[in-house]
């Protein structure tokens, strides 16, 4: 399959998303962006305690865009940041019926 190479912009959009994801916990709760953050260094990952922050300081800009190169792992990011602003965006919460 011969994919398009990603433009700038959406290289910073995603490497952006991550950061601003690694820095809420709703990551924690959720699979699939722990994933994300193991597949970037599966040592680190172990070695770092599972902390995505540091994950994303451990690997470099480099080595973050050309993962985010890859098709399929660019999708997986896309896929969860987009289910992380939805949960950002969401009005019906426990604390908007609770409080």
């Amino acid at each position: 399959m011969n994919q398009k190479p990603l433009t700038t912009s959406e290289l910073t959009e995603l490497t952006a998303g991550l950061h601003r994801l690694s820095r809420n916990l709703w990551w924690t709760w959720n699979q699939e962006p722990q994933e994300i953050f193991h597949d970037l260094s599966p040592r680190g990952w172990t070695n770092l305690y599972h902390n995505a922050v540091a994950i994303l300081h451990e690997v470099s800009d480099y080595e973050l865009r050309m993962r985010l190169q890859e098709p399929e792992f660019a999708d997986r990011v896309r896929r969860v940041l987009k289910a992380f602003d939805a949960y950002l965006k969401s009005t019906d919460t426990w604390g908007a019926q609770n409080a």
